[in-house]
């Protein structure tokens, strides 16, 4: 399978990147994560990335996926983290767990973030999540 990809970030609350077909970049890609044999759930690739249509990557850019883990689920008792890609049985990536840790965010105060625009909400909201 001719695909490129990228994971951005993977916390033990959300996953994020891109994915796309080299060959057929107008197709999404549907993805599935899953735990072993437990289906954590389904994505499709088709959100807008502008950095990857500025870099020539992509030439819509639309082949970002974001993607939050079920609440019930804890990553950090799970082996692996296992994405397939287009209903294949065979995962296109294992992705290891080890080294990631429980975020606490009841303990955390509570805060209220305000957007302005033009001063870099995206960063700032990327970083948030990790």
């Amino acid at each position: 399978m001719f695909i490129r990809h990228s994971i951005d970030i993977l916390n033990t609350n959300y996953i994020s990147g891109w994915i796309f077909k080299r060959w057929n970049k107008d197709t999404p890609v549907k993805l599935t994560f899953k735990s072993g044999n437990n289906v954590l759930g389904f994505v499709t690739a088709n959100t807008y990335r502008k950095d990857l249509q500025i870099t020539k990557l992509h030439s819509t850019g639309y082949c970002g996926f974001n993607f939050n883990f079920p609440t019930t689920f804890d990553i950090t008792a799970a082996p692996t983290l296992d994405i397939f890609v287009n209903n294949n049985r065979k995962p296109f990536l294992k992705l290891s767990t080890a080294g990631l840790t429980k975020n606490q965010f009841k303990d955390l105060p509570q805060i209220l973030f305000m957007h302005i625009p033009k001063t870099a909400g995206t960063s700032f909201n990327a970083y948030m999540r990790m």
